[in-house]
């Protein structure tokens, strides 16, 4: 059971609201879930849609989304889309975890490929951001390395491992906090991973994530107490302090709510032929934070979503600055949410009537 409570002497405090300015445009196209988002800049934007697994470029001035290459395993397309992110200058990079490599974009262009073979991918599977410098950045379980399942507890750590995208050379950087879950995989007679698949073991526990900015910066979200720690370029550390905010108790409509969420997952579980997680007692605080990676501001602060609830259906981002303290607060309606910022925008994603998602966008100062 997670509890993300405050340490004695912090206290829960109100923060400054951040009201974002009206609107400035409106783009009149369907989206299912839009995940990432890259401002390029002529002002289009590249943006992913996890759920339906497309690659978009939006036009704001033309009102429009048009793909953005085609999905295959030919040169310069791509099979699964992961997450663009922004690399030095106009430049970007995705990772294609259908096809086992990174996607490279020249502004709105998609210009090259990074191949499976490549040490800097063999070194991952997955980047959380990248940098101007050259690096991607991800995180590392205890390996398993026969057939059968491992547990990793809170106890557990993952390192946190910086990688040169030209070199392939790994640097350890950090060790977060493991999120609890088991690991079952199944090896081939050539020792590769023929099948896989991962099962929180406490559904309502996180795990700490690291997070590589633009400019080399490393922000680490920490828990217990919950913090942001941030590690410049040159390996210094700016340890933050606890930040004022903490989970909703649960009453009885959330508890509700989440032995649903339970019973669904084990459903789930049992019609994929995966081993159930153990039945654990029900939390008795949420978690403070929906998720803990981050929306990167182009002015090196971050964006931290806070977890909302049935008494609490707004969608709140606190914005945390290189100190690991909180500048301000904002509050959005519950069918909303942030997915990325530009120069002089934030891009905000809502659902209309009919549950289609669409993407607008607002000055940011």
């Amino acid at each position: 059971m997670l509890l993300l409570l405050l340490p004695v002497g912090v206290r829960a405090q109100a923060l400054r609201p951040i009201r974002l300015a009206p609107a400035n445009a409106t783009l009149d196209a369907d989206f299912v879930v839009l995940t990432s988002l890259r401002e390029v800049a002529d002002g289009r934007v590249i943006v992913t849609d996890g759920r339906a697994q497309q690659l978009y470029l939006a036009d704001f001035t033309a009102g429009t989304a048009a793909p953005l290459s085609r999905k295959g395993k030919g040169p310069l397309e791509w099979s699964f889309v992961g997450f663009v992110q922004r690399t030095r200058g106009d430049s970007s990079i995705m990772t294609d975890w259908g096809n086992q490599r990174w996607l490279l974009f020249d502004g709105a262009r998609v210009v090259g490929t990074t191949p499976p073979d490549h040490p800097a991918v063999k070194a991952t599977k997955y980047f959380n951001g990248a940098d101007q410098n050259g690096h991607v950045l991800t995180q590392r379980s205890r390996p398993l390395t026969t057939s059968g399942s491992i547990e990793y507890t809170r106890r557990d750590s993952q390192v946190v491992l910086l990688i040169d995208r030209s070199t392939g050379r790994v640097d350890t950087v950090a060790q977060a906090r493991e999120r609890p879950h088991r690991y079952t995989q199944t090896l081939n007679d050539k020792g590769g991973i023929s099948s896989n698949s991962s099962a929180p073991t406490e559904p309502s526990a996180q795990g700490e994530e690291a997070y590589l900015m633009n400019d080399g910066t490393i922000a680490l979200v920490r828990l217990e107490p919950l913090r942001v720690d941030f590690r410049a370029p040159d390996g210094r550390w700016t340890l933050g302090p606890p930040l004022p905010i903490r989970g909703e108790p649960l009453d009885a409509r959330e508890r509700a709510r989440v032995a649903q969420s339970r019973e669904e997952s084990r459903k789930q579980m049992r019609e994929m032929g995966l081993p159930e997680p153990p039945r654990i007692p029900l939390p008795t605080t949420l978690p403070a934070l929906e998720r803990l990676d981050p929306r990167e501001l182009e002015d090196g602060r971050i964006a931290l979503r806070r977890k909302s609830t049935l008494n609490k259906p707004a969608v709140r981002y606190i914005i945390v600055n290189r100190r690991g303290t909180i500048d301000g607060e904002i509050t959005l309606a519950a069918n909303e949410e942030i997915i990325g910022f530009g120069p002089t925008s934030v891009y905000v994603a809502f659902k209309d009537e009919d549950d289609i998602q669409r993407l607008r966008r607002h000055p940011w100062r």
